[in-house]
């Protein structure tokens, strides 16, 4: 199960969304549907009888892992903090292009990302490796996406103010840990700019 928080609203209307509960969750699904992704393009390159059911998994799998925009242009759907997105972001192309993902030790959050890929991509191996053709692979591969989305459960929360999007930082929190330092700080500084929405908006940045 995953929380979002429904917070801005664009020009066109579009809202935005801030992950309360369940990033670890997101972060995972998403580096999967990645390296799915980047199987399939593999497959294609050796067997190119499958290359049009490839480029439609292809297709589903972007679903996932990007928005259009009205000018086309295509962003991703989760974007990571500012210490971890740009890393992040690296793992998602490296594992769409079958390239090696480069090792990042420090900090901690790097780490873990880099370690949460390699285990996916050796558990994909795995079990596709075992298949006798490369289109039972691919529509292997397509069940596991189909199974991994199904298992999600998106909760969207609409606080009717902030006091209230103060008092929802203050008891969800990720991993089952006590809040940190700096997340009770965000949460007081929503609650007390609560009368200015310029000012609240820096505070959830």
């Amino acid at each position: 199960q995953t929380i979002l928080l429904e917070t801005d609203e664009d020009r066109r209307g579009r809202k935005t969304f801030e992950v309360i509960d369940g990033q670890q969750r997101l972060t995972t699904f998403l580096m999967y549907v990645a390296c799915l992704y980047g199987k399939s393009a593999q497959l294609a390159k050796v067997h190119p009888e499958i290359q049009d059911t490839a480029e439609a998994f292809q297709k589903k799998c972007i679903n996932y892992l990007q928005s259009e925009k009205p000018n086309a242009e295509m962003v991703p759907k989760l974007r990571l903090s500012d210490t971890d997105n740009a890393y992040f972001s690296s793992i998602i192309s490296c594992l769409r292009s079958g390239s090696e993902v480069e090792k990042h030790t420090n900090p901690e959050s790097h780490k873990r990302l880099f370690a949460a890929q390699a285990r996916i991509c050796e558990r994909i191996n795995t079990i596709t490796d075992t298949k006798p053709s490369a289109m039972e692979c691919l529509m292997y591969m397509d069940r596991i996406l189909d199974t991994a989305a199904d298992a999600f459960q998106v909760v969207v929360i609409r606080p009717t103010g902030e006091r209230h999007t103060y008092q929802l930082y203050q008891v969800v929190n990720d991993r089952g840990e006590p809040l940190t330092e700096g997340e009770l700080l965000k949460a007081k500084s929503i609650e007390v700019l609560a009368s200015n929405t310029d000012y609240v908006a820096k505070a959830r940045s």
